[in-house]
């Protein structure tokens, strides 16, 4: 989908009502019920179909309308917007440590902005774009990377885009729009088309890479998607801790039944606790902090909150949709959306941490292969793709055997809810009419349009539309699938960066902080050391002096490199050189591992290094 905001793509994807779907259903028999789990398809399996019109992500500000499903005919990162400058909507603008963080509305997108012009962005989908420090004269030169890996270049008085594929061909010259232009063969490669544009490609990917990741979310009837990828859907009603155990970064659901019908639950209410500090956000586009009501009045509000934190307040639009979004000064960030028909929808990207709840439990060490004690056919499959078994229940509960349960050990405990109320007494609920076959087609056709490639998303979105009729759904299960499947970066990009990505760790070697490493890595090789954090600290990372005496900084591509990355395979430090000194972020207690990477070409490569608490 593209756009940076979600104005333009919802009210393209809400075509309306499925009226004569639903009729028909009525009529056909048939039955559907709830997803309840990572590998449950409960409509009949979803195939593919050709969407009414359907509009395909291509950049975050411009899009292409198929209505014959096919591709487009120019590569997407021709598409990328940000490749002519700063967006211009209205974003939450952080700043700190030397640069602006620029946070729109959407989940996944986010940007920096430096001092001299010069500007890092990633979209939702893994595109990202960097620019050079702005001219006198003529435009800023880019660099913008699609998810396929095909790279445009800009720069100058012009705004073609010069476009290599992933492994440095030339595909073409493109105007804005994807038209062809008549452009000569470049004199220049790849490389030396990107070198030639001043832009830091190594502190782009470095900030592509190091985003916050994925940390659970909530939308429609609820279906929730944990932080490990667990699928979840259950409709109990009230109040309950989607993330505890990290006071910076707290969360809190309500959930109720749909005022006009009780066969369909919805989120009412979310609430954010930062270090003591209350973000709450209603259904009805209500926003409180502190407990004291924000007064809104048509046009974007930034508000701050004490402790560095911010409040991005977005008024609706012409679907009365209110967006909010909570960031933090590390670029964290909780991105709500309120729909006064269909509920709200929640997409956390969050740091990782020993954390429970709804949105996922974590625990402190290497989150590889964690097992959930129990065979019940209820409670979703910890070991389905790309899950890390991270739907538990609470600790102090009792034995654990269904979904239900598990959620029901997750309802806020007295005393500790952060809400400015209490919940509604829940409603009795229905169990709804059957879902027909008419109906579950016409909604297979509108859930395409979010190019979902999860199963079990497709079926909760299918669900949803269905059984209500309303084709809004579609928006918010494919912002929150997109979310959680965390595209990867390109391969043909990261393979000139060794450590950028953790990778296969293999039996990582022990190494107490504090110890020397002195050892050397072939070229293409790598030694993976495993860190117990016992509490939490940030680490500085000493290495042999850099030539010059200077303290090293990020590597350049192809050359020997080290990174150190969490238990999930996040990235906590900067990818850096093997000389100088260097740190990680504040680090909760855990364990962590510590990548040397050799360069991809040439000699071995020498680490003499000392990893210590700050």
């Amino acid at each position: 989908m593209s756009g940076s905001s979600r104005m333009g793509r919802r009210s393209a994807l809400r075509t309306g009502l499925l009226v004569a779907a639903l009729l028909l259903s009525a009529c056909s028999g048939g039955g559907g019920s709830a997803p309840t789990g990572a590998a449950t398809s409960p409509l009949s399996s979803p195939r593919p179909v050709t969407s009414p019109s359907r509009t395909l992500g291509v950049g975050p500000l411009v899009s292409v309308t198929d209505t014959t499903a096919g591709a487009p005919t120019f590569p997407a990162a021709v598409s990328l917007a940000w490749l002519d400058g700063v967006s211009q909507e209205p974003a939450v603008r952080l700043p700190g440590n030397g640069l602006v963080r620029w946070q729109g509305s959407r989940p996944g997108a986010a940007a920096e902005l430096l001092p001299d012009g010069a500007y890092r962005w990633v979209g939702p989908d893994g595109s990202m774009v960097g620019c050079g420090p702005r001219p006198k004269v003529g435009r800023a030169a880019c660099i913008g990377v699609d998810p396929a890996g095909d790279t445009a270049v800009t720069g100058g008085t012009s705004a073609v885009r010069v476009v290599y594929g992933p492994g440095g061909d030339w595909l073409g010259d493109f105007e804005v729009g994807g038209d062809h232009t008549a452009g000569a063969h470049p004199t220049r490669t790849r490389d030396e088309a990107v070198r030639s544009t001043g832009v830091d490609m190594g502190a782009l990917v470095d900030f592509v890479t190091r985003r916050a990741p994925f940390a659970g979310g909530v939308t429609g009837d609820p279906h929730l998607i944990t932080a490990g990828g667990i699928r979840v859907t259950s409709q109990q009603l009230g109040d309950f801790d989607a993330r505890t155990g990290d006071p910076a970064h707290q969360v809190q659901i309500r959930t109720e039944a749909m005022p006009y019908r009780t066969d369909v639950a919805e989120v009412t209410a979310v609430v954010v606790g930062a270090s003591g500090h209350r973000i709450e956000f209603r259904r009805t586009g209500e926003l409180l902090v502190g407990g004291v009501q924000i007064v809104t009045r048509g046009s974007f509000r930034q508000i701050d909150v004490p402790g560095g934190v911010v409040v991005g307040w977005w008024p609706p639009g012409p679907d009365g949709v209110v967006d909010v979004v909570v960031l933090w000064p590390g670029g964290e960030t909780v991105s709500m959306a309120a729909d006064s028909a269909l509920g709200m929808t929640v997409v956390d990207h969050l740091p990782t941490a020993a954390v429970g709840g709804l949105f996922g439990t974590e625990q402190a060490g290497p989150m590889a292969a964690p097992v959930v004690a129990s065979t019940a056919p209820e409670v979703p499959d910890p070991a389905a793709t790309g899950s890390r078994g991270d739907f538990l229940g609470r600790a102090t509960s009792s034995a654990v055997l269904t979904t239900d349960a598990i959620v029901q050990s997750w309802r806020v405990r007295v005393g500790e809810s952060m809400f400015a109320d209490v919940p509604p007494a829940p409603v009795p609920q229905a169990a709804g009419p059957a879902i027909g076959a008419a109906a579950s087609l016409a909604a297979e056709k509108y859930c395409a349009a979010a190019e979902m490639t999860n199963t079990s998303d497709i079926a909760s979105c299918v669900f949803d539309v269905a059984r209500t009729g309303d084709s809004g759904y579609v928006e918010y299960h494919g912002e929150l699938a997109a979310s959680a499947e965390q595209p990867a970066f390109p391969a043909a990009i990261a393979a000139h960066w060794p450590a950028l990505q953790l990778g296969t760790v293999g039996t990582p070697v022990g190494l107490e902080l504090g110890t020397q490493v002195d050892t050397s890595v072939p070229a293409g090789g790598r030694r993976v050391y495993l860190l117990d954090v016992t509490s939490a600290a940030g680490l500085s990372i000493r290495a042999a002096p850099c030539p010059g005496g200077g303290r090293g900084d990020e590597a350049a591509s192809d050359a020997a490199a080290l990174r150190v990355f969490d238990g999930g395979g996040h990235p906590v430090s900067e990818r850096r050189s093997n000389c100088g000194r260097g740190q990680t972020d504040v680090l909760a207690a855990g364990s962590y591992y510590l990548v040397l990477a050799g360069p991809n070409a040439g000699p071995a490569a020498n680490f003499k290094l000392r990893v210590s608490p700050n």
